[in-house]
């Protein structure tokens, strides 16, 4: 038994490693230099992507925001899958200001 959940929180490692987000992993901000039709998500020296607005420009707003903050929300939910760490009080709590902190950023 023992064996086995050493095997299955091995894979868990081995698949959660494996997915690594290969992309621009920090910095995304919802750049200045947007208009009311659309928004830029944008590092200091690269576009990442631009929103355009279908709908009300509270909405266009918040997707940005939402958008802004995946590098952030992807981090954090990849610390919550390491089931051996959060076993540690001190990571679980950085996993969850991360978590909170993302959160705090799509949404204000």
């Amino acid at each position: 038994m023992l064996l086995l959940i050493i095997k299955v929180l091995s894979l868990v490692k081995i698949i959660t490693k494996d997915m690594a987000f290969k992309g621009t992993k920090e910095g995304w901000t919802v750049s200045e230099y947007s208009t009311e039709n659309s928004i830029i998500i944008t590092t200091l020296d690269t576009n990442i992507c631009q929103v355009f607005r279908q709908g009300k420009l509270p909405e266009l707003e918040a997707n940005a925001k939402l958008i802004a903050s995946a590098p952030e929300l992807l981090e954090a939910l990849q610390m919550l899958m390491h089931p051996n760490d959060m076993n540690n009080i001190e990571f679980e709590l950085k996993a969850r200001k991360l978590a909170q902190q993302a959160i705090n950023k799509a949404t204000k």
